[in-house]
């Protein structure tokens, strides 16, 4: 009777809870939109076309908004000319101390050949029709990506201990 008792006050908490732990923050609403790899990023020599102006004030929503909006506008050179791009896969994850994140766009991502394994970064690809409402959030502000990008996964290549070896 007292385990009744007990589940009957802890269900409204459980119901509270993130649905998914592997999340950053609040549970993703637009997940189901894009199909997910968790703990990993893109394997070498991939290279995003944007990224997030901003990374450390970004968020998983914001990222996954951003790159549902087809076709995301960038500077194309000095000049202010524009050019497009269409987002088949975002990598958002923790990049480094105090809460550093990377909101990453790829617009061409050969499959998932190979995809280098990165605690707390996910691979997000695009699925060919979502009908989620996201225009309510707000999509990041993006620069054209840098060697940045590939400089961090091949720290994460060279930081990595052989468990096989002592």
């Amino acid at each position: 009777m007292s385990s009744l008792l007990l589940l009957l006050l802890l269900a409204p908490l459980l119901s509270a809870l993130p649905n998914s732990p592997r999340h950053f923050g609040e549970s993703c609403s637009l997940c189901e939109c894009f199909v997910e790899y968790t703990d990993r990023d893109v394997a070498l020599p991939y290279r995003p076309y944007a990224q997030a102006a901003t990374p450390y004030e970004s968020s998983e929503e914001g990222c996954l908004s951003t790159c549902m909006r087809d076709e995301v506008e960038r500077s194309a050179s000095s000049r202010d000319q524009r050019s497009f791009q269409d987002c088949k896969a975002a990598v958002y994850g923790l990049v480094g101390g105090r809460s550093v994140f990377t909101c990453e766009l790829y617009d061409n991502l050969q499959g998932t050949r190979a995809p280098l394994t990165a605690p707390y970064t996910n691979i997000y690809i695009k699925k060919g029709k979502c009908d989620k409402q996201h225009k309510h959030i707000d999509p990041l502000a993006l620069i054209e990506s840098d060697e940045a990008s590939l400089k961090r996964r091949l720290r994460t290549i060279v930081n990595k201990e052989n468990p096989f070896l002592g």
